[in-house]
């Protein structure tokens, strides 16, 4: 939940934002990059985003297949994707493949 959003630190990934209703629960300052593999979503999650104090970028991605270097995130965040992606165990895999090797998921 809300809490989780705590441990975001360094560069962050965010898998699934949707409209972006998490976005206020974001701590300030944060580096993120929020992904959704929906074009809407993104399109809708956009206002939000602009309003987050810090900095925030949405991509459109896939959490199968991420579009991120190796080791190229300190912490991975989601909010119940989990429940909506249809392969959770690659999405995992594709976490900790761009995690870098100290970071939390």
């Amino acid at each position: 939940g809300k809490h989780s959003f705590r441990e975001m630190t360094g560069r962050v990934l965010f898998i699934a934002v949707g409209t972006g209703m998490d976005i206020k629960h974001f701590l300030p300052g944060r580096e993120i990059v929020a992904i959704d593999i929906s074009e809407e979503m993104l399109r809708r999650a956009a206002p939000r985003a602009q309003k987050y104090p810090g900095e925030l970028r949405l991509v459109r991605a896939d959490a199968l297949k991420l579009c991120f270097a190796d080791e190229s995130f300190d912490t991975v965040a989601t909010s119940c994707t989990m429940c909506s992606v249809p392969d959770p165990r690659q999405a995992f895999r594709e976490i900790y493949r761009v995690l870098r090797l100290a970071g939390s998921c």
